[in-house]
């Protein structure tokens, strides 16, 4: 889970950082919005201060969102009538917390807002949660089982154009006036059917590639929803500095 942090407070900044990093989250910092524009890569949450130099954080957030429409957003500032002055409804996809925050709420607040609501069953919802990615290790593996035999095959029938390929190539040598040449002709149209045959278990393959990596993706996000579900124990400050920002 890459987060990214935009506040002009350094010691902010480094508070937040150091509560979701030790939660587990990828985080990368920016010192205000026009930092934050110049990072690369996509991200699945923004944390945002929203009074700040230059451009405020619901400005940050739009021009965000003009990349990545989905990306959510979480406001915190000291004055949040000052952000809903600009914006009467927050959007869906958004959140707010009043600063000073402590860490617990910090964390309550992202995962809220990335996850969705836990609900009171918290444990429940841990538990189904580690059931989705047992059984997706199950699935993960049978489909690297089945990669696997496509390989072989991809690579016998690779031997077997090969063969008929060198066979084609005595045959011709070997013509004389039309003589064997239903066979060469005989060649030609099956190593035509095998390159076909082989093109297709390749293609195979890749999809099935293509799949496991994207298994593996989801895999390591549901094992962040499990550690993220769990109640986490901040040992950093309790609560962030008292910054009016």
């Amino acid at each position: 889970m890459r987060v990214l942090i935009v506040d002009d407070e350094p010691s902010i900044l480094l508070f937040i950082n150091t509560v979701l990093r030790e939660a587990g989250y990828d985080t990368v910092l920016a010192q205000d919005g026009d930092d934050a524009l110049n990072k690369r890569g996509t991200f699945d949450l923004v944390v945002t201060d929203v009074m700040m130099p230059r451009m405020r954080g619901e400005a940050l957030a739009a021009k965000m969102r003009k990349r990545d429409p989905h990306v959510p957003v979480l406001y915190l500032t000291a004055y949040s009538d000052r952000l809903f002055e600009r914006k009467r409804v927050l959007d869906e996809g958004e959140g707010f917390l009043e600063k000073p925050v402590t860490g617990n709420a910090l964390l309550e607040g992202v995962e809220r807002l990335v996850y969705g609501p836990m609900g009171p069953d918290r444990e429940s919802q841990i538990r189904r949660f580690e059931q989705d990615a047992e059984n997706l290790v199950v699935y993960q593996l049978d489909l690297l089982a089945q990669l696997e035999r496509q390989l072989r095959a991809v690579h016998h029938t690779m031997r077997h154009i090969e063969k008929l390929r060198n066979a084609k190539h005595r045959v011709g040598r070997e013509l004389s006036n039309g003589q064997r040449g239903e066979e060469l002709v005989s060649l030609s149209d099956e190593i035509a059917q095998l390159e076909v045959h082989f093109k297709s278990e390749h293609e195979c393959c890749t999809d099935m590639q293509i799949t496991i990596a994207h298994m593996q993706n989801l895999l390591a996000d549901l094992r962040q929803r499990v550690a993220s579900a769990r109640p986490s124990h901040v040992s950093a400050s309790e609560s962030s500095p008292d910054a009016e920002s």
